[in-house]
């Protein structure tokens, strides 16, 4: 999608499933993520949503059991089976 462009068509045929908000924010970004304990990643950044959206951490394919926004600054992910293993370098994926 081009933010810039206001003709933004719908491809799915169910068009209330193509809502999308655009804010006046920056978007977040990840300075550092962390391994902190065998079953979390703490990310640290800037900008994170701290209302009104559901947080989603993927990491290695695998979707976070839950996710915390503990400030603008910070969002802690866990997985209840413990962080995936992953054989090459991955970043973590954080989704709003």
């Amino acid at each position: 999608m081009n933010a810039a462009d206001p003709a933004v068509e719908c491809a799915n045929t169910d068009t209330t499933k193509c809502v999308f908000e655009q804010t006046d924010t920056g978007m977040p970004v990840i300075s550092n993520a962390t391994i902190s304990t065998a079953s979390t990643i703490t990310l640290t950044g800037t900008g994170f949503f701290t209302t009104d959206y559901t947080t989603v951490v993927e990491f290695g394919g695998v979707k976070a059991d839950n996710v915390t926004v503990s400030s603008a600054l910070s969002i802690e992910a866990k997985w209840t089976k413990g962080v995936p293993v992953v054989a090459n370098a991955t970043a973590p994926i954080l989704y709003f």
